[in-house]
């Protein structure tokens, strides 16, 4: 209870790197969590995570090209996973079953078998599985529901929704860099 939660963050481009500068002003501020690890196929990724954690925290992390030995360690209690998607759901698996508690940028799978192989790995191992929804889940969505639903804005007849953004490269440009 004493011990601070030792976290691996595997996947630290987009996202995960995203997610590993929040963990590290978390850390900084107090929390009771440290960051010990990432794991990242490309070294620029790699070096990138130990320049946040050296110049916020004056300290050293461990980088690994392979996810597995990073979820090896017995320090390691939670894991953030931001990898590309079709690798969502093989590494959740592997986490749990290493006795990993999980955050998994969303989506969490690309298919239904996938998602319910994610499921019934939490249920047996028991470990704690969140996906991230982020905006999906702000309190505007459920306000505008709300109002909906209650009839604010008459009858609905037909609905249109999209996520984009608006980029010259597409949904995934990240301005013609790897980060």
């Amino acid at each position: 209870a004493d011990e601070a939660i030792g976290l691996g963050v595997i996947g630290v481009g987009g996202m995960g790197m995203t997610h590993l500068k929040d963990l590290v002003n978390r850390e900084k501020q107090g929390h009771p969590i440290q960051v010990r690890a990432v794991s990242d196929v490309f070294v620029r990724r790699q070096k990138g995570a130990h320049a946040i954690v050296r110049g916020n925290l004056n300290r050293e992390i461990e980088a690994y090209f392979d996810y597995t030995q990073l979820l090896a360690r017995d320090d390691i209690h939670a894991v953030v996973i931001a990898t590309p998607d079709h690798w969502h759901a093989l590494t959740s698996i592997h986490a749990m079953e290493a006795g990993k508690d999980v955050y998994c940028q969303k989506p969490v799978t690309l298919t239904i078998e996938e998602s319910l192989d994610v499921r019934d790995t939490a249920l047996k191992t028991g470990r704690i599985f969140q996906c991230g929804a982020q905006g999906a889940s702000k309190d505007k969505w459920w306000q505008a529901r709300k109002i909906i639903k209650e009839g604010g804005i008459g009858k609905v007849l037909w609905a249109h929704a999209s996520a984009n953004r608006n980029s010259r490269g597409g949904p995934n440009d990240r301005g013609g860099e790897w980060n």
